[in-house]
């Protein structure tokens, strides 16, 4: 009996403490909300659309330069739904919607140019500089361009499905995620597309995808029945991970540090402090369908969904924390054959729980390090045994955790 107190006791605290991780700052219309982008940690922009009580939609887009305690509408458009909004450089955004609309506003000259581009429904985008933006939507439409709209591209997508991501890290590397499973990549800039052959998916429709980290080598993939799964080889190989939900999965996105977050149907937000490893389910003020989410920095970001609500973090999400904090985790040697070290630099004197997990997120060891403050180095015990391979090697203590990735050869 004592035992389940003190259980139920600490879910009680955990509850707690999780509610205060977001914030509402809502727009003051009654809105359904699709894209979020911002260009810092209280000037952003979000879209979306009302419903008017006669026919047809409203598109609109908001700006806040203080953190979201006040929106003013920055652009609107009738009979078109706005469904995702994109930053392009540090002074560009991007809009798509219905009917093909398209438009880019050029924020630091103060213009915009304005069009349709074709008949279909654009769903997303994605702008990996100030004037090259690729497009996708309805029926796998896909358009670029590389003169800031310009002029336009038609590509091939290889798929009929609708696409609800396109993702590029350079001008040349890029994916697609569609209904229906299907998943492509392109290393010529969106001119050809390859299949990527994923095992655990089947015909689930895919809805986002983001790179964890800088490499370009581990792309997240989320979508329907709160199924996830990542790749550490550039898309070859696939594996799945938890997400902790059976929830529609709308949207993923990675920081620069650890951190990383989800979001979907009713609720659902879950974020990872560990770079993808494992996640974990966020209590957020309002159970409404949630959409996008953009980090302004690695330390904040934003959620958007339906009713008008947006969430801002109220906790650091990059990952790190100031209390307690390990620093930066150095691991090597990284490749390690035999012998693995971990160079540590506590704040205080504490014990700390150090587990090494595969690429399938299974943990293989784990063990305790009692540590005192100040720098130190801590070789891991068991590494030689491993099979050779990738493994995340996670620290964590009193409000701190660090994950670094090595190579067991």
């Amino acid at each position: 009996m004592k035992i389940r107190f003190c259980y139920l006791l600490l879910l009680f605290i955990s509850a707690t403490n999780l509610s205060a991780q977001w914030t509402e700052v809502n727009l003051p219309e009654n809105v359904h909300l699709r894209g979020a982008a911002f260009f810092s940690s209280t000037e952003g922009y979000v879209c979306g659309y009302s419903t008017p009580p006669d026919s047809g939609y409203y598109g609109k887009i908001w700006k806040t330069t203080d953190g979201g305690q006040s929106w003013s509408m920055n652009a609107s458009s009738i009979n078109h739904r706005f469904n995702d909004v994109v930053k392009a450089g540090s002074d560009n955004i991007w809009v798509t919607g219905d009917s093909g609309l398209v438009f880019r506003f050029d924020l630091l000259n103060n213009f915009y140019i304005y069009q349709n581009i074709t008949g279909l429904s654009l769903l997303c985008g994605t702008s990996p500089d100030s004037l090259t933006f690729y497009c996708a939507g309805e029926n796998g439409s896909l358009f670029r361009t590389l003169d800031g709209g310009y002029h336009w591209d038609t590509l091939n997508s290889g798929t009929l499905e609708n696409i609800n991501d396109i993702y590029f890290t350079t001008t040349a590397q890029g994916w697609v995620v569609a209904d229906g499973g299907y998943l492509a990549m392109t290393t010529d800039s969106g001119n050809t597309w390859t299949f990527a052959n994923q095992p655990f998916w089947g015909f689930r429709d895919l809805n986002s995808l983001s790179y964890q980290g800088t490499t370009g080598l581990n792309p997240y993939v989320v979508g329907t029945s709160g199924a996830g799964m990542y790749s550490t080889d550039g898309g070859t190989s696939w594996f799945q991970f938890s997400t902790n939900t059976g929830n529609e999965i709308e949207c993923i996105r990675f920081g620069t540090v650890n951190g990383g977050i989800m979001c979907g149907a009713d609720g659902f937000v879950s974020r990872s402090s560990n770079a993808g490893t494992t996640w974990a389910t966020d209590v957020v003020p309002r159970s409404v369908d949630y959409y996008d989410l953009a980090f302004a920095s690695d330390s904040v970001a934003y959620i958007c969904g339906d009713s008008g609500v947006v969430l801002k973090s109220t906790v650091d999400v990059s990952g790190i924390t100031d209390v307690n904090s390990v620093a930066t985790m150095n691991a090597y040697p990284n490749p390690a054959h035999e012998e693995l070290f971990i160079e540590l630099n506590p704040e205080i004197t504490t014990t700390y729980t150090i587990r090494i997990t595969d690429v399938t997120g299974a943990q293989v060891q784990t063990s305790q390090y009692n540590a005192s403050s100040g720098h130190q180095i801590v070789q891991i015990a068991g590494f030689s045994e491993l099979a050779n391979g990738i493994y995340f090697i996670t620290i964590s203590g009193e409000n701190s955790t660090a994950t670094a990735k090595v190579v067991k050869q």
